[in-house]
């Protein structure tokens, strides 16, 4: 997992509320990225207005 660097990142008490809502590993590929990483790239996305070429290179592809 990435260290906590962005405004966007979500926060320890957010993530609590948002990981039993997300898929369990049988729905979600397991290994390559931790699910909360994937989701503070998208709202770093969503709130940055970018477009996934401006992702900056620490957050998963």
């Amino acid at each position: 997992m990435r260290p906590r660097l962005y405004p966007s990142d979500t926060p320890d008490a957010e993530w609590l509320l948002l990981e039993p809502l997300l898929p369990d590993a049988h729905g979600w590929p397991t290994g390559k990225h931790h699910r909360r990483d994937v989701v503070d790239a998208i709202t770093y996305l969503v709130g940055n207005g970018r477009k996934r070429r401006a992702l900056p290179a620490d957050f998963p592809p």
